[in-house]
């Protein structure tokens, strides 16, 4: 017998049934669907769905006779995994050429799949392409809307092959899964600043013997644009990945930042693949404004108190609320080429500090503090130091660092430290009497900061029964103010003024002209200047004394 598969032939031999004279049989192999599947001797190759023609010349009589039957390959069924956690996607694969009669479409089918509590759901697949006959889908057992799937219990997906008739299943067993959570801090975010993403999702966590790592599993986006977060665990086993994102002003995004538009909704999503769903967190995008912050006085005293002033709206997230925020401080010797402070043999050593800073009110924006500089005599640290403070020598040069959050840059600014002289106050007359000037004096070289500009200065006063400077809590001292104090002359280091202490129930000899000050014969009046460097208050005391007087009774000529 002859056996045809288009240009493919074959030659069969056939026996004689020792049971049944004149019926001839015999076998023939074939191979299958490979597209050039080379030629055998003694087998045939036979593509699915193609004719296999059978013809046997038979000589008595003289004639051929045929018969021909229709290839097909029995079909299959796979799934994505063995084991699947609850609400995960099931990937279903069905191959089978019999289901795609159709050359020129790409068609669909239907196979069931059984949930863990009996319940079935038909699920379709579609071909891959036209004329394939490997069609996919998917099932989420364990989802809302799909079949059951309890853990620790099978769900079947079943193919119905229909030649040969043929039932074709595959089982995968449930495990249970966890929810993925998605959060982003801070709860607003300002143009220019970075953002924190933390997901906590245990399904993540396949090794617990590992920090595990995820380049792209996240997605921050606007519509304006998006970028991968990479995903880092905080710990073994832990589940909690964490990885954060900078943004920029659109126009000035760099790769790998995010540019986005104050107004727009920032979000952050990653694919939960158990349960199968996205995930998303969003937050608002806010204006940022640009931080700026200057010391003063500088350069430094030595032994003085620099103040620091921060201007930064974006600090002030509580406008009911006094905030804080920090600088840091880091101090370098003369020559230590960025080694710290160094001795006289060389050793170096870091000095670094942080200032802690305070709102200068609920929703002024404006953060204040104060750096501590103690003048040693030596480059060697001191034991002790208190926090906000830091050693310093003459020529020393300090560093004062703000990080400005949004958007996000580090702002400096460099001082250096200067010799420093100690300020003085004097009064005259001491003692003094109603309605006559007392002269204010004060006498610091280091305020004499500008050659070419008359300068001011601020003096603070108390008056009371006793002396308020050395008792600053006394409930009876509560006269208390300040006056401004002038330079003598442009480069001097003197500074006056003028005040006009009076009894209480005299006339004030000022009217608005001068500085009065009502007070009491006895009473104590004090003078302090806050001295920046070396850091102290300078007071100085008058008492409040009754006037003499001279009378004349009789004048005789001559």
């Amino acid at each position: 017998v002859v056996c045809l598969v288009g240009g493919d032939t074959e030659r069969v031999t056939l026996s004689e049934s020792p049971s049944q004279p004149g019926l001839f049989a015999g076998s023939l192999g074939t191979t299958g669907d490979a597209s050039e599947a080379p030629h055998h001797s003694g087998g045939l190759h036979v593509p699915s769905k193609s004719s296999v023609l059978a013809r046997y010349a038979d000589s008595c009589p003289g004639r051929t006779v045929e018969a021909f039957l229709l290839a097909n390959i029995l079909g299959s069924i796979s799934l994505s995994a063995s084991t699947l956690k609850v609400g995960a996607q099931l990937g279903i694969t069905v191959t089978d050429r019999q289901l795609s009669p159709d050359p020129l479409v790409a068609e669909g089918i239907r196979v069931r799949c059984r949930g863990t509590g009996g319940d079935e759901q038909p699920v379709n697949l579609t071909e891959t392409g036209v004329d394939t006959g490997v069609f996919t889908g998917f099932a989420t057992p364990g989802k809302p809307g799909s079949v059951s799937g309890e853990p620790g219990n099978e769900v079947l997906c079943t193919h119905d092959s229909l030649s040969p008739p043929m039932i074709l299943q595959q089982a995968a067993l449930m495990e249970a899964s966890a929810v993925g959570v998605v959060t982003l801090n801070p709860p607003q975010c300002k143009v220019g600043a970075a953002v924190s993403v933390t997901v906590v999702d245990s399904d993540l966590d396949v090794n617990r013997f590992a920090v595990e790592s995820y380049p792209t599993l996240v997605t921050l986006s606007t519509p304006t644009g998006s970028v991968a977060v990479p995903m880092t665990e905080t710990a073994d086993g832990s589940g909690v990945f964490t990885g954060t994102a900078l943004t920029r002003a659109n126009a000035t995004a760099a790769p790998g930042e995010l540019g986005v538009v104050a107004g727009q909704t920032l979000t952050a999503s990653y694919p939960d693949l158990a349960p199968f769903e996205e995930v998303a967190a969003q937050v608002p995008v806010t204006q940022s404004f640009a931080g700026a912050f200057t010391i003063d006085p500088s350069p430094v005293g030595l032994s003085g108190v620099p103040r620091i002033l921060v201007s930064d709206p974006d600090l002030n997230a509580d406008p009911t609320a006094v905030e804080t925020s920090v600088v840091t401080v880091d101090v370098q010797s003369v020559g230590s080429g960025g080694n710290g402070i160094c001795d006289l043999s060389g050793a170096c050593y870091p000095m670094q500090a942080t200032v802690n800073l305070t709102e200068m009110g609920s929703s002024a924006q404006f953060f204040t503090g104060v750096l501590v500089t103690v003048g040693v005599p030596d480059a060697m640290p001191m034991d002790g130091l208190a926090a906000g403070s830091v050693n310093v020598m003459t020529g020393y040069e300090l560093t004062f660092t703000y990080l400005d959050e949004a958007p996000r840059q580090t702002l400096t600014e460099r001082t250096s430290i200067v010799a420093s002289s100690t300020g003085s106050v004097m009064l005259f007359p001491n003692p003094t009497v109603s309605g006559q000037p007392l002269d204010v004096t004060l006498t610091d070289p280091d305020l004499n900061s500008d050659p070419l500009i008359l300068l001011t200065a601020e003096v603070s006063y108390s008056v009371g029964p006793v002396d308020c400077a050395a008792n600053p809590t006394d409930p009876d001292c509560l006269l208390r103010g300040s006056i401004t104090v002038t330079q003598t002359a442009v480069g001097s280091d003197s500074f006056t003024g003028v005040v006009y202490p009076y009894t209480v129930g005299e006339p004030d000899p000022c009217e608005l002209r001068c500085i009065g000050l009502p007070t009491a014969e006895g009473a104590f009046i004090n003078f302090t200047y806050a001295d920046n460097a070396p850091a102290a208050m300078r007071t100085a005391t008058v008492k409040m004394v009754s006037q003499g007087s001279i009378a004349v009774d009789r004048v005789g000529v001559g």
